[in-house]
């Protein structure tokens, strides 16, 4: 059996650091009995997200690739761009005139699904959750300004005013609109009626938006980061030097103040915030990187002696620790829905977030090959039992055991997930591989 002495497991309120002495792993233990995350995709209900991919353990095909020539008055520059999803229906965005243009299209055989696409020009569409598609259309086509609903077959069915719309997110069966500023937020119905408008002293990063169940998370340049109610847009949270980020079970609140850096976590029951924390652990900050569930490492590491680790559940005062003399104090890579964590030799532990069971340990990595080395790459994705991590040149598939499970070369490209998919940009082409 591995030595469990990497983890202790607390299901109370403790001090961060709780740990005992590191032993050699014996033996890799690999879990038999888990959670499949794929089969027929059509019949999968599972929510991906946060870094959770489906079955990639076999080296994927590409399934289709589209190019620019595919695509209805792509530009020939720029990259084409999963937009916005709604089951197997995927809404791509791609340079088209002043602006960019959008076209539906079969996540299953990769083919377009309108005869021309929407010319949005500066502005953006999204799916609601009913899947209703909705356009802002700034000097675009057709030439009018205007908020458009998309018939199935593309075209515009109904037109409200465009009320400067730049940016478009679906939250729940309404949308909601960023104005081209930047510095005012709405929630509007389908049909164009304002539920709330909230406007904010700097310009929100709209790129940064994050939206689960009745939480939209605004962040905004100065640094200050906004909680609101999706239903009237109150504020439930806000603070200024933070980082707020929601996980499946919560949100996390990590604090970067000076000599009071600490992180709060906060519970969503039925997709609510609860404004009252439900921990707050000082001296500690949030490792980024996709995963299922916060990864806290200790933020004073100057006179410590080796890596101090945490993984919580938001919503409760579960809590699993690895305080071990030779964990080293960097390179830990959460991924989703596991953790790898580096020994000061560069061999590592493959973790469970869930309940920190110990999955495998890599040896340490071939320094002459960083493609290889996993302190050096950026996690993609990870289903129970793979890693998948990547950069400009490759793309690799990890088991916890160090194993490497396939290689995809890439022509400076980048990979990423979409809807538990791994999806390949190359230059002007867009690639889906294949689950196993």
């Amino acid at each position: 059996m591995p030595n469990r002495s990497w983890i202790a497991t607390v299901r109370r309120r403790l001090p961060f650091g709780i740990g005992t002495v590191v032993g050699v792993l014996c033996v890799v233990m690999v879990v038999a009995a888990g959670v499949v995350l794929a089969g027929a995709p059509e019949d999968d209900d599972t929510e991906y997200g946060y870094g959770l991919l489906r079955d990639y353990r076999n080296n994927p095909d590409v399934s289709w690739t589209l190019t620019d020539a595919d695509l209805p008055g792509h530009s020939g520059v720029g990259t084409i761009d999963v937009a916005d999803t709604f089951g197997d229906t995927w809404l791509l965005a791609y340079p088209n005139g002043l602006g960019r243009a959008f076209m539906a299209i079969d996540r299953r055989s990769g083919k377009p699904l309108w005869k021309q696409p929407v010319r949005a020009g500066l502005g953006d569409c999204a799916f609601t959750d009913t899947g209703q598609i909705g356009c802002a259309i700034d000097l675009g086509d057709p030439p009018e300004p205007g908020f458009h609903l998309i018939g199935d077959d593309g075209t515009p069915s109904s037109t409200t005013d465009l009320d400067d719309t730049a940016v478009v997110f679906g939250v729940g069966p309404n949308f909601l609109r960023i104005n081209k500023f930047k510095y005012e937020v709405s929630l509007m119905t389908p049909t164009g009626a304002s539920l709330w408008t909230k406007r904010f002293a700097n310009a929100v990063l709209t790129d940064e938006v994050q939206i689960s169940g009745s939480v939209v998370i605004v962040p905004t340049t100065d640094g200050s980061q906004y909680a609101l109610r999706r239903t009237d847009g109150q504020e439930h949270l806000t603070c200024g030097q933070c980082q707020m980020t929601l996980y499946p079970a919560g949100l996390v609140v990590e604090y970067s103040e000076a000599a009071n850096e600490r992180v709060s976590t906060f519970a969503m029951p039925d997709g609510r915030l609860d404004p009252d924390p439900v921990n707050t652990i000082p001296g500690v900050r949030v490792i980024t990187g996709p995963s299922t569930k916060p990864v806290l490492e200790s933020s004073s590491t100057v006179f410590d002696t080796h890596g101090t680790y945490s993984v919580r559940d938001p919503a409760s005062d579960d809590v699993w620790q690895v305080n071990a003399p030779e964990a080293s104090k960097s390179g830990a890579r959460p991924c989703g829905p596991l953790v790898s964590l580096a020994r000061k030799d560069g061999s590592r532990v493959t973790f469970a977030l869930t309940d920190g069971t110990i999955l495998g340990e890599m040896p340490p990595p071939d320094f002459r090959d960083p493609d290889s080395n996993i302190g050096y790459l950026r996690c993609v994705g990870a289903s129970a039992d793979l890693m998948v991590f990547g950069n400009a040149h490759r793309l690799s598939a990890f088991a916890p055991d160090g194993r490497v499970a396939w290689t995809i070369g890439l022509s400076s490209g980048a990979a990423s997930v979409v809807d538990g998919y791994l999806v390949l940009t190359q230059g002007t082409t867009l690639s889906l591989l294949s689950p196993s």
